[in-house]
């Protein structure tokens, strides 16, 4: 749930795409791969904004 606490607020500020796909991955295979998948999404939207 943290993760959720923190991601979702995250991503629609930083207007992130497809976030909202994240959140049935997270109980379909795992946190795992959706936590560095939002890192890398997010990452992707940082380097798009300071260009």
């Amino acid at each position: 749930m943290a993760f959720f606490a923190w991601f979702i607020p995250d991503a629609i500020k930083l207007k992130v795409k497809y976030w909202w796909i994240l959140i049935p991955l997270t109980f379909l295979i795992a946190i795992a791969f959706t936590f560095p998948m939002y890192l890398f999404m997010r990452q992707n939207r940082i380097d798009k904004l300071n260009k």
